[in-house]
């Protein structure tokens, strides 16, 4: 949507790079859900890209335009980002896989191949390795919320009485802990696994 360099009649004036609240939301209900559009236009307000012209007041209301200010304008001409601003658009890398494996001599093989591969697609590889325990609630969780996959290697690490294989007790809980950070987790389960 162009709104930039657009004369807008609000009232008696004309505003500059402006809309009424009621005609910006009312373009972009047929393609966005309400709540969708409320945060953009609360982001864009928080980033300094969009400012409030008062036009008027009805009852208790206030009426007013979202206008673009001269850094939105910049951003709606170049579209593009600046980079000081792309931090507070998502905390999560959209290239960026989390790799929960054992750290076991067996399972280098199959983490070299990983680490090899992803990149040549464009995809960072972060794993749990980290020091100490208490990293594991900060550091670990970081990374997988910062990843936008979630990728785990449940491979053999003790032979179960009953017959299979059971894994190592930290897979499972990042497994977890992907799952209660909304993730999607794709599980590879080595063959013989119970």
């Amino acid at each position: 949507m162009r709104i930039y360099e657009q004369r807008t009649k609000i009232g008696q004036s004309e505003e500059l790079n402006a809309l009424p609240a009621s005609e910006l939301y009312r373009r972009l209900l047929g393609i966005y859900s309400f709540s969708v559009i409320d945060d953009t236009v609360r982001w864009l307000e928080i980033g300094q890209f969009f400012g409030r012209s008062g036009i008027g007041i009805i009852g208790v209301n206030s009426l007013y335009a979202y206008t673009l200010t001269p850094k939105g304008v910049a951003f709606a001409k170049s579209r593009s980002l600046p980079s000081a601003d792309r931090g507070l658009l998502s905390t999560e890398d959209p290239y960026s896989v989390f790799l929960a494996r054992q750290f076991l001599a067996q399972d280098d093989v199959l983490f070299e191949i990983l680490t090899k591969t992803f990149p040549k697609s464009g995809f960072a590889i972060h794993d749990g390795c980290v020091d100490g325990l208490d990293a594991f609630r900060g550091e670990i969780l970081l990374k997988i919320r910062r990843a936008r996959f979630f990728l785990c290697l449940l491979t053999h690490r003790e032979e179960i009485k009953g017959g299979g294989f059971a894994s190592s007790v930290w897979l499972y809980q990042e497994t977890g802990a992907a799952v209660a950070l909304q993730k999607k987790p794709l599980v590879l389960v080595e063959e013989g696994h119970a």
